[in-house]
């Protein structure tokens, strides 16, 4: 057996753990940087640029309904969560979707809205099933009709394809971020388009048909469908390109 080398601590799993704490925090410390007069222009990604940037001077554009603010990160300026309808929860529930009102102020718009209700699938209770996949089955509500955008320019005068994401599910199950891959920052970066992601009504929420119970039922049937006909066509109006 060779000697144990001197000067040399050795580790034990307490000092693992809170080393890897300590890191792992002035990693994130580094990350966090505030800065202004950025939303008009990239962020820098270089070692001595900031890799993500949230504040309130950055990532503020005007929708058709209010200003929201978003994040930057690593050059792409990120939006989640923003209404594209109103909620369809209570009075507008099984209804044809409405136009979103609008909003004074700037809203925060950093995170993936609610998901529309939904029984947990079978493969997210399989161990090495969900390890693959990671799934995130996010907050439900039935306010629902959110979009996430992702684009790497504001405010610059350059026309981009816009490119959108309609989850999978079958009609069922399924949100615009039920699985990593649905992140549309690499996306948009290697690209240099426009990502979206969006939720919508699903199952019986989305397609009951209800019409015998009167006009304002009768597109219940239909519901999801034109859920995605209003965030493409009719409101879709996230963020300058």
């Amino acid at each position: 057996m060779q000697p144990k080398p001197k000067n040399v601590k050795a580790m034990n799993r307490r000092n693992f753990v809170t080393g890897g704490a300590a890191i792992a925090g002035i990693a994130s410390a580094g990350c966090l940087i505030e800065t202004g007069g950025a939303s008009g222009t990239q962020a820098s990604t270089g070692s001595s640029g900031p890799l993500l940037i949230a504040s309130d001077r950055n990532g503020v554009v005007e929708t058709t309904a209010g200003k929201v603010r978003g994040f930057t990160r690593n050059g792409i300026h990120t939006f989640k969560g923003v209404p594209y309808g109103a909620t369809t929860e209570a009075s507008g529930r099984f209804a044809a979707p409405s136009k979103r009102k609008p909003w004074a102020g700037i809203r925060s718009s950093m995170y993936y809205g609610p998901t529309c209700p939904q029984a947990a699938r079978t493969g997210w209770l399989n161990d090495e099933n969900a390890f693959l996949f990671q799934w995130d089955d996010g907050q439900p509500g039935e306010d629902c009709l959110r979009v996430n955008l992702w684009t790497p320019g504001l405010n610059d005068g350059k026309k981009r394809p816009v490119m959108v994401w309609l989850h999978g599910g079958g009609w069922a199950a399924g949100s615009g971020q039920e699985q990593p891959a649905y992140n549309g920052e690499n996306l948009s970066r290697r690209g240099d388009v426009v990502g979206v992601g969006l939720n919508h009504r699903l199952n019986t929420l989305g397609y009951l048909n209800l019409a015998a119970y009167g006009e304002k039922y009768s597109a219940s049937a239909n519901a999801g469908v034109l859920d995605l006909v209003s965030a493409l066509v009719k409101h879709f109006c996230c963020a300058q390109r």
